[in-house]
């Protein structure tokens, strides 16, 4: 879901009800209600469906400060109005992220939130990428499926960013979970070639070979592998016909 409109936003006017069924604050139902009406009954519906919503929200924030209980609506809250905000704080980030990552229904929003801020705070994204890692792996459906679309994500942004030993660190939690993913093996032989760990990277390139990844063109030329492009044993690894 989107980010959780900001109160700049509601502050200029009524807003339009389409807007709000995009950013989730109101349902199809109160929706379909607004856009029915004209202006008057209808659009009350959506300024009280706001108002519900920002009360609900700073309920959450004041319970959160405290150290209160948080319920799982309030936490996708919290999750969702931090993944626009321009600053994040990075203890109170990565409380939250572990917090939330203990309900597997909120992974892809926490995923979403580091996502969100690796651009303009690295520390802020590494630590929920940390809390992701640290939680236990959803058993299976869509909460799994963004654990391992993060866990990948989470070495290639700890690269990106020259945290080359964050990298190679998370790239040893995940690996095991390739068979699942076969993007990770790519992501861990460049985090693991960075720290010049280049029998544990050409490892990841037999592995992505065995997997059947289907990037191995770019595996064969990457510069962030390094030496590793040279050396015969990688090239013969990558003469494999792919299974």
């Amino acid at each position: 879901a989107a980010p959780a409109l900001a109160p700049a936003a509601l502050d200029r006017g009524s807003p339009e009800p389409r807007a709000l069924g995009r950013q989730g604050l109101i349902g199809e139902g109160l929706l379909a209600q607004a856009l029915e009406q004209e202006r008057g009954v209808g659009q009350r519906v959506v300024v009280e469906c706001v108002e519900r919503h920002r009360r609900r929200q700073a309920d959450a924030e004041a319970r959160f400060a405290r150290g209160d209980t948080v319920d799982v609506p309030q936490l996708l809250l919290l999750v969702q109005a931090r993944q626009g905000a321009a600053a994040l704080d990075v203890a109170e980030v990565e409380r939250l992220a572990r917090a939330a990552v203990a309900h597997p229904g909120l992974i892809a929003q926490v995923a979403a939130l580091a996502h969100a801020a690796r651009g303009t705070n690295i520390d802020a994204a590494l630590a929920v990428y940390g809390a992701l890692l640290a939680a236990p792996i959803p058993p299976d459906g869509y909460a799994r499926t963004s654990w391992l679309y993060a866990a990948n994500n989470a070495l290639i942004v700890s690269h990106a960013a020259g945290r080359f030993a964050d990298s190679a660190r998370m790239a040893d939690e995940v690996v095991q979970y390739a068979p699942e993913n076969p993007h990770i093996t790519h992501a861990a032989a460049c985090s693991y070639a960075a720290v010049g760990r280049h029998d544990d990277a050409l490892a990841q390139v037999a592995r992505a070979v065995e997997l059947g990844y289907p990037h191995l063109d770019r595996v064969k030329v990457d510069p962030h592998l390094g030496p590793l492009l040279a050396r015969a044993d990688f090239q013969a690894l990558l003469g494999k016909p792919r299974r």
